[in-house]
């Protein structure tokens, strides 16, 4: 147990587990016996590798690790997003709406119903620009960047409307 911050006597100093740690040592076996294993590896790439494997036999661990991974993914993700979408428009979005855009999409294109990650997202006007379109929240939403490019400077209707005459023509070309 803990003492002012400090470790107590039958503490890991690296685990922090109680009682894990031998008598006089500062570390459990399981925590020395992994630092053995890991100052071993010669590569950079080996020692990545031993310790992404230790870290995969805990399930508590591996399910963490995977979450923390994506969570700060995402945040530097809707962050970098929000800093552009600022800087272009000299709007005032944060991050944080962009993120609940996201989950209220449930990370799916609204015009092809794709699935949406970090590469592929792109963020739309619903009413372009062109025609009079704010940016604002309401006036935006996530779709895939193929959607997107393809939109341009079409509403939705146009779109459609446009993708009908391709796959007519196609049909009778072929």
């Amino acid at each position: 147990m803990k003492t002012l911050g400090r470790l107590s006597k039958n503490q890991c100093s690296r685990c922090k587990h109680p009682s894990q740690a031998e008598p006089g040592q500062q570390r459990c076996r399981r925590c020395n016996k992994k630092n053995s294993m890991y100052l071993q590896s010669k590569t950079i790439k080996e020692r990545r590798a031993l310790s992404r494997k230790l870290r995969m036999q805990n399930p508590e661990t591996r399910k963490r690790t995977y979450q923390n991974n994506y969570r700060s993914k995402d945040k530097h993700f809707f962050a970098a997003r929000a800093a552009q979408i600022n800087y272009r428009h000299n709007v005032a979005l944060t991050a944080k709406q962009l993120a609940r855009l996201w989950h209220v999409q449930k990370g799916l294109c609204p015009i092809s119903g794709a699935r949406l990650n970090i590469k592929n997202a792109h963020l739309d006007h619903i009413l372009p620009r062109s025609r009079g379109g704010l940016t604002t929240l309401a006036n935006l939403r996530w779709v895939h960047e193929f959607v997107n490019r393809a939109k341009w400077l079409l509403s939705d209707a146009d779109l459609i409307l446009w993708c009908r005459k391709v796959v007519a023509y196609a049909d009778t070309k072929h």
